[in-house]
């Protein structure tokens, strides 16, 4: 074995292999050591290479992690965080910083526990030059390096200790005095027992007598107490903010936290907050009506749960579905979840609470049209002809003007996207792969999860009903956009102007059978069916409607199913028989092969 072909890092201690990787000094505060240890289980050094490797590639994923949920500032490097500063008393900073203190060395015997052999003498001699320079920036009152480590140790070590601590939240400097020298005593300490000294003299007379007790003092002091509003908020940034999602949906969890908030009471403390009001809350949600703020006579901004539910009492609303109330439900148990593993409540307050109201069939969870609902939306005047797009939509008249409602409800059909994935299209979404295969690259859109993120093959019977043509003539445009002619709602985002427009064109096309399930989403489903009738395999149709959890997709990702594999898959669709002549030119009424 050629010695000088090993990476650094992979060391045989003895006739086994190990990992050690160098904590990067802004984690070190996270971690509570520079050195990261790893047995990679064998002698053989063809395999312990491919381990190392491997849990190379995991630590990296877990800093990179780390950092994303956090980012360490000097109090000076940061002129744009709020005035407020956290304070804490003298005798909680004191006992913080001594609970730091005996946390490093704590970590450090657990490490030293584990080395049967003494690191290589280079090694050493390495850690030691390390630590020195630790020190010494931490004594320079004008290192930027060493005040982020000590912002970092001290956000840190608040959080271990159950403060609420907001991003970037001034520190008061006491506290960050106090930790200082906490890091430069324990430097001391560990530089002092790679020396071979355990005496573990502090030389400071504020962490004398250091002893597992440090650990709970903190504890036991006075935290200040997080209100509901503030863990929320914090709760939001820290874990929602982080998680992909659809405008729509970020302007629901909103919508819903803000009930949360209503219910609890804004500065209700978080510690406490009991089980029973927990179940409590998901009583009351059981009786709320669905969309109530959005009607003309709702009670004002500001009313309280139980004037809304007497609200919907009086006008005889029916209640949220039982989906809704699972989502009202899943959040609270999120947020406080979140808090207990946070040491923000007394324990975990709402293991195994469920929605109140039940699950319906799942033939019942969603619809899809059949043939006779699809003619009659297929052969509205907006596809034979009419008087305009906008008001005279449902006017027979000789116009035929492809855009929004004419192009939307057939891509929704043919291609299985999503109202938001279509509306936000642009010329540039539509591509030619090399193999000549036309389609739909959501491959960066902003979706609903990551799977949403896919390519979807463009349907021969689109391409007949010259889509690709519309498609052309957008690229000419300023910004190239397909659907520039539906405005952006409340919300920012375009659906919700095109749905309300798609139930008037539904109410207008005299469809059958319609109830209140009935709606733009079901063409998604009705490809679903289609896609099993003509014997799809799962993971194709998934991939194609982006539902799959097996997969992530697009050429630029370099796996999953590409448009040219999914091509020959979206045609074997099988859908309800319908007339489509009049829009692809076919003289045969339509019914996929």
């Amino acid at each position: 074995m050629d010695d000088m072909a090993k990476p650094p890092g992979l060391v045989q201690r003895g006739r086994i292999w190990y990992y050690r990787k160098r904590v990067p000094k802004d984690l070190v505060a996270r971690y509570g050591k520079r050195e990261i240890p790893i047995s990679l289980d064998t002698e053989d050094y063809k395999t312990a290479l491919g381990r190392f490797h491997e849990e190379a590639a995991k630590l990296e994923a877990e800093f990179t992690a780390i950092r994303r949920r956090r980012e360490m500032f000097t109090t000076s490097a940061v002129p744009d965080v709020p005035a407020e500063v956290l304070t804490v008393s003298e005798e909680e900073a004191i006992a913080l910083a001594r609970a730091l203190v005996a946390e490093r060395l704590a970590n450090y015997d657990k490490i030293t526990a584990k080395e049967r052999t003494p690191p290589p003498q280079d090694a050493l001699e390495d850690l030691r030059h390390e630590i020195s320079g630790d020190i010494g920036h931490l004594r320079d009152r004008g290192s930027e390096e060493a005040d982020q480590l000590v912002y970092g140790a001290t956000i840190d070590a608040l959080k271990r200790n159950g403060y609420v601590v907001a991003d970037r939240e001034r520190i008061d400097s006491r506290v960050l005095d106090l930790v200082r020298r906490a890091l430069v005593v324990a430097n001391q300490i560990e530089l002092a027992r790679l020396e071979g000294d355990f005496a573990d003299d502090p030389g400071d007379v504020l962490f004398t007598g250091l002893s597992s007790a440090d650990l709970s003092k903190v504890a036991n002091a006075r935290k200040p107490k997080a209100s509901i509003s503030s863990a929320i908020e914090t709760f939001w940034d820290r874990v929602i903010s982080l998680e992909p999602k659809a405008p729509k949906t970020e302007v629901k969890y909103k919508a819903i936290l803000g009930v949360i908030k209503s219910f609890f009471g804004a500065d209700t403390a978080v510690e406490t907050v009991t089980r029973e009001q927990c179940f409590a809350f998901r009583d009351i949600i059981a009786k709320l009506p669905p969309n109530y703020a959005k009607k003309k006579d709702a009670p004002p901004e500001g009313a309280s749960l139980d004037e809304v539910i007497e609200y919907a009492r009086i006008n005889e609303l029916p209640v949220m579905s039982y989906g809704t109330q699972a989502l009202y439900v899943a959040l609270m148990v999120r947020l406080f979840t979140w808090a207990g593993h946070e040491r923000l409540t007394k324990g975990l307050v709402v293991v195994d609470i469920k929605p109140r109201g039940k699950r319906p069939p799942k033939d019942e969870l969603r619809g899809s049209f059949d043939g006779e609902q699809l003619t009659a939306i297929f052969n509205a005047p907006i596809y034979r002809g009419c008087k305009d797009d906008e008001y005279g939509f449902s006017t027979p008249g000789p116009n035929i003007i492809k855009r929004s409602r004419y192009w939307v409800p057939l891509i929704a059909l043919f291609a299985g996207m999503r109202e938001g994935e279509i509306l936000r299209l642009a010329a540039d979404n539509v591509r030619v792969s090399e193999n000549g295969t036309s389609y739909f690259d959501l491959s960066k859109h902003k979706g609903k999860n990551t799977y949403s993120r896919r390519e979807v093959p463009v349907h021969s019977t689109l391409i007949k009903a010259g889509f690709l043509r519309f498609v052309e003539e957008k690229r000419k445009s300023k910004d190239r956009a397909l659907f520039p002619d539906v405005p952006p709602g409340a919300d920012g985002t375009q659906t919700v102007i095109f749905s309300k427009r798609f139930a008037t064109f539904l109410r207008a096309c005299g469809i059958k059978g319609m109830d209140a399930k009935t709606c733009f989403h079901m063409l998604r489903h009705t490809l679903k069916d289609a896609l099993d009738r003509g014997q799809v395999p799962e993971n194709y149709s998934e991939a194609i409607q982006g539902w799959s959890r097996r997969m992530k997709t697009s050429r630029s990702y370099g796996q999953g199913f590409e448009a040219d594999t999914l091509k020959p898959w979206i045609e074997k669709a099988v859908l309800p028989k319908f007339d489509l002549s009049h829009i692809t030119g076919e003289t045969r009424n339509f019914a996929a092969n």
